[in-house]
């Protein structure tokens, strides 16, 4: 199957307008089987009231325990936690620098506010790396608790969240399991290789990286190989790359599950709020959605002086939507939004892929290019 078309269009959803520059679609393989749909409105996200509710609960805004591994040297330096139960949780508070490893299947951090917390000042230069390479399971009840969080207020200096094996379960609001969250300077990366990782709160995101300064230039990453994540709250995305800086937002999918049944609760997610390029990548795993607006796959570039380039790539893997498009890309800058598929199966209730740029002073183009896999989907772009 060969077939090209072009379309320009004003489209209007839910009261809000959008200019639809330019929607180029090139078929050259794969299968294409649409039905009717209907349209969508837009998401809620986490409010500025709560996002700083959470900050204040990972900071000073709750009684924090502290050094439950071992105390920490002067600069960067390793501890090993030991096996036992953490009941108030592992918190490293003011580090200058930490790689904290969770590496012994004994390790339990129970029903506490906190789970696993390394965080450095404003004045710290160096990484901040926590690794849950091997432990039993770690759980957070409370509003703005967490499972594995890094934070890192310096003005240099990485932030690296890693989960190979395990159980995270939390069931509050905005209780994101495996963070890394940079506040001024560096790259943030979190990523799960293995075990299972599941939330019941609103907000609640599985796999979670946040780069909040405006002037950082590094990559705000995530990366899933393995493991299943879980979500059921509303606006909990299951992996989610989100940037205020010059730099990515890059999200990528090798292997493993999600599964999301809350509205609003995207499989994968990159939202660029800065200048750079956002971009997602799957080529192996399972996404599955449950509820309205619940994209499969979702990647956004919301300034209008962005020039940044919008690019989701599906290599392979599955997605499944039960009431939201399979693939959708959005461009409110000036640059480009396209969508490339060479493998892989979406089974949409709405479209199947569909990028477009919001922005009429935009230079950039719209486009679907697909050379195999298959979509079942509704008839609107693929």
């Amino acid at each position: 199957m060969n077939s090209t078309y072009t379309n320009t269009a004003d489209t209007n959803v839910s009261g809000n307008h959008f200019v639809e520059r330019v929607r180029d679609t090139l078929i050259r393989g794969g299968r294409v089987t649409k039905w009717k749909g209907r349209a969508a409105s837009f998401a809620p996200s986490l409010g500025a009231v709560a996002f700083g509710a959470m900050l204040l609960a990972a900071s000073g805004g709750q009684a924090l325990a502290a050094e439950e591994c071992g105390a920490e040297a002067v600069g960067a330096d390793v501890i090993n936690c030991a096996a036992g139960t953490y009941a108030g949780g592992i918190i490293y508070n003011n580090s200058d620098g930490l790689t904290l490893n969770l590496n012994n299947a004994g390790i339990i951090v129970g029903t506490s506010t906190s789970g696993v917390l390394i965080q450095g000042p404003t004045t710290n230069v160096n990484d901040m790396i926590l690794n849950g390479t091997n432990f039993n399971s770690i759980t957070s009840t409370a509003d703005y608790g967490h499972g594995l969080l890094a934070r890192n207020r310096g003005v240099t200096g990485s932030t690296i969240v890693t989960m190979s094996t395990g159980t995270i379960n939390t069931s509050g609001v905005g209780s994101w399991a495996v963070t890394a969250l940079s506040h001024d300077g560096g790259s943030v990366l979190a990523q799960i290789d293995g075990g299972s990782v599941n939330t019941t709160g609103e907000s609640a995101h599985g796999l979670y990286s946040w780069i909040g300064s405006a002037t950082n230039s590094e990559m705000s990453s995530v990366r899933l190989t393995g493991g299943d994540i879980s979500t059921t709250g509303n606006n909990a995305s299951g992996v989610y790359a989100r940037l205020l800086g010059l730099g990515d937002s890059l999200v990528e999918m090798d292997g493993g599950t999600i599964d999301t049944t809350g509205p609003y609760a995207y499989g994968l997610y990159s939202l660029n709020e800065g200048l750079g390029d956002a971009t997602v990548t799957m080529n192996g795993g399972d996404i599955t959605t449950a509820e309205f607006y619940s994209l499969g796959i979702y990647a956004a570039i919301t300034d209008a002086a962005s020039s940044g380039a919008m690019t989701v790539t599906m290599n392979g893997g599955s997605i499944t939507t039960a009431d939201a498009w399979g693939i959708w890309a959005r461009n409110s800058g000036l640059g480009d939004a396209s969508i490339t598929i060479t493998g892989g199966d979406i089974t949409a209730s709405d479209d199947g892929a569909f990028a477009y740029i919001v922005n009429s002073a935009a230079t950039g183009t719209a486009s679907v290019a697909m050379s195999g896999g298959t979509i079942t989907g509704r008839d609107w772009n693929i």
